[in-house]
């Protein structure tokens, strides 16, 4: 596994990601349709699930990274298929906010998951649809892997899962490279 954390950090930042998808070890790029026996308890309800897992090294800490994230104002400057990225109240667990795609409508999101300076999963959802963004730092011989996944369920994957799924593949390597170039940056100052 290219995972070089504990296991005990792994499970406090992966709550969502079954043992079968942590034993494929998969690196980037990733896109991978689950059948109902795949998924999870928390999502076994869905019909279908897509997911897709890009990873990048980050000459930075996990501390410069996570502070990037934090400032959810400011997605935009360095994810350029956000167009707007909203906040009410802190970066925590139960904070509402809502995402607005460069290309379609706003949504609302809520953070799910939250370990400092670690991960955080943000949630999405729209009638028979939900999209859940986890996002990962693993310190990795003096450097930090990124680890974007996005995962899609719900009734309405069979009809949009492909067509987002291959936006999501094409965009998550740019905006792992912004978000790398912004913390290396802030890393050297």
């Amino acid at each position: 596994m290219r995972f070089r954390s504990s296991s005990v950090a792994r499970a406090k930042c992966l709550p969502r990601v079954s043992p079968s998808a942590q034993a494929l070890g998969r690196t980037q790029p990733h896109v991978r349709p689950q059948g109902r026996a795949a998924l999870n308890a928390e999502s076994s309800h869905s019909f279908l699930a897509m997911q897709v897992e890009h990873r990048i090294k980050v000459a930075a800490t996990p501390g410069v990274i996570f502070r990037i994230y934090e400032h959810v104002q400011h997605w935009h400057t360095w994810d350029p298929d956000t167009k707007l990225a909203t906040l009410e109240g802190p970066f925590a667990v139960g904070s509402r906010g809502r995402l607005t795609p460069t290309t379609g409508n706003s949504v609302p999101m809520v953070i799910t998951h939250l370990v400092l300076d670690s991960c955080f999963t943000v949630e999405s959802k729209i009638p028979l649809f939900r999209m859940v963004f986890e996002h990962e730092l693993v310190p990795a011989q003096g450097l930090t892997e990124v680890v974007h996944r996005v995962t899609f369920s719900g009734l309405l994957t069979f009809l949009l899962g492909n067509m987002l799924a291959k936006q999501v593949n094409s965009g998550l390597p740019v905006t792992l490279r912004n978000l790398k170039a912004l913390a290396e940056s802030r890393s050297a100052a």
